[in-house]
């Protein structure tokens, strides 16, 4: 997993730094030859992808790590071990996505600023990363959130003054994190029109089968399970009708659902787990069943993508047939998929 952060960050740092000189070069060229005042617009974001891209490659380190004696940051170019003592201050400046770590806080990463001096030089250096954190529930205030380094260093916690560059990389953070915030409605949406429209080869794309890691047999018997799922839900239960998100749900129901990969999988993953809840009416023919729908989503920053963990649906208050038909899915999938454990 090491090797592919660090791969990632140099595909990253590369695209960068090329594609922004390619395009503050050609609006410099628009500029000068047709002195169009618009290309200044344009010679911004890219300036900015222009200083990013070195940095991703030189000063954002793509992974750290805490022990008892010091700090390992790795970037793409080279490995630096920290001792405690050498570092000078540290900032919290962002927060990107958190996932519930208990009922009263979240997980969250953090990113952090910090100034260091390098032991055989004595001169300062500063170093990006991002450090997973807790913090309050529903809290989007970095300092607010607890890291490893808080638990070593806490009085070198500088909360204030960011600096130039620091602020440049902030920005990007935020706008990392708005556009990953835009791709989860995306993919919320999909999954409810997939529903809906009993659009299943739709569905089975949103999830994560790891294929990467597992081999092309068993993710390809991964999706076929998951297909199997929404083919026999819609079959006994019909489709759902008029969404509406909630941030409660009850506590009386039967409930199938579907989960892709195992759990180690998703357990070692550098995903962020989010879950979204709607309730709806599943209508088959004359009958309707009270539901919840309950999406949980990997959001995965490094990738910057976001992929359906699982999909669970609460029949709500539920009575002799609802139970009945529950236990007759469950017989049906199991038959289906040869006896694997998915409800």
């Amino acid at each position: 997993m090491t090797a592919l952060k660090r791969l990632v960050a140099g595909l990253i740092g590369v695209s960068f730094t090329s594609l922004g000189a390619a395009l503050v070069a050609a609006f410099l060229v628009v500029l000068i030859t047709h002195r169009d005042a618009a290309a200044l617009l344009g010679l911004v974001p890219s300036g900015l992808a222009m200083v990013l891209g070195p940095m991703i490659l030189t000063r954002i380190a793509y992974d750290a790590t805490c022990d008892d004696h010091g700090l390992t940051l790795r970037f793409v170019f080279r490995q630096e071990y920290l001792p405690w003592a050498c570092v000078q201050s540290y900032r919290k400046v962002g927060v990107t996505w958190g996932g519930a770590a208990d009922d009263a806080r979240i997980r969250g990463r953090i990113f952090v600023i910090l100034e260091y001096e390098r032991a055989q030089s004595r001169t300062r250096a500063w170093a990006y990363f991002w450090m997973i954190g807790l913090g309050p529930a529903f809290s989007d205030s970095a300092q607010e959130y607890r890291t490893a380094l808080d638990d070593y260093i806490p009085v070198k916690n500088r909360p204030h003054g960011r600096g130039s560059i620091g602020m440049i990389v902030a920005l990007c953070v935020a706008l990392s994190a708005t556009q990953l915030a835009a791709d989860v409605d995306d993919v919320l949406g999909t999954v409810r029109r997939a529903l809906a429209t009993g659009d299943h080869e739709q569905i089975v794309s949103l999830f994560r089968y790891f294929d990467e890691t597992v081999s092309r047999a068993d993710a390809a018997k991964d999706r076929k399970d998951v297909a199997a799922f929404f083919g026999i839900l819609e079959r006994r239960f019909g489709r759902p009708e008029r969404f509406e998100p909630t941030r409660q749900t009850s506590g009386n129901f039967v409930n199938v659902y579907i989960e892709s990969a195992t759990p180690d999988l998703w357990r070692n993953s550098e995903c962020v787990f989010r879950t979204y809840a709607y309730r709806a009416a599943y209508r088959a023919g004359s009958v309707q069943r009270h539901a919840e729908v309950l999406a949980e989503a990997c959001l995965n920053e490094q990738f910057r993508a976001v992929w359906l963990k699982r999909v669970d649906i609460h029949f709500t208050d539920p009575d002799r047939s609802t139970v009945a038909m529950a236990r007759q899915f469950f017989e049906e999938w199991r038959r289906q998929i040869g006896g694997m454990k998915r409800t």
